[in-house]
């Protein structure tokens, strides 16, 4: 839903609004859907749980600007190492990202029974805030 209402808002579409607005920023210019031409050897394979391979994310049907929206807004994005080490130093910084969003981004906002660790807004935390020894482990899939 957060993503048809950035479309909305913005009048962009949400892979173009994250790529001006956050990934790039970051100097990420190899994350998205389908802004970046990804030859197909270097897109990551999927596996199920018992290691059976479910091909490549645009295997499966997309709309042309993307996954259709099942996905949209909560998976289905690209990157390489190189790009998730860049999101990992902006998420550090206060450039990209503002101390106190930071914060709200890694506050524990849902218990998770079957781990014992708390949800907060695609991250699952284990402990009870962000204070030393605090983890942090986006529960997002992403591709490389």
């Amino acid at each position: 839903m957060l993503a048809a209402i950035v479309e909305e808002a913005s009048g962009q579409t949400y892979e173009r609004f994250l790529a001006r607005h956050l990934f790039a920023p970051a100097g990420m210019d190899q994350t998205g859907y389908v802004l970046t031409r990804w030859p197909r050897h270097l897109v990551a394979v999927e596996y199920d749980s018992k290691g059976r391979s479910k091909g490549r994310p645009f295997d499966h049907p997309w709309a042309a600007d993307g996954p259709y929206w099942n996905l949209r807004g909560n998976g289905g994005m690209l990157s390489t190492a190189q790009d998730m080490l860049r999101w990992h130093r902006a998420l550090l910084g206060d450039e990209d990202l503002p101390a106190r969003a930071r914060e709200k981004l890694f506050q524990p906002r849902v218990r998770e029974p079957e781990s014992g660790n708390s949800y907060g807004y695609d991250w699952s935390i284990r402990a009870p805030a962000l204070s030393p020894g605090t983890t942090a482990a986006t529960t997002g899939r992403w591709g490389s």
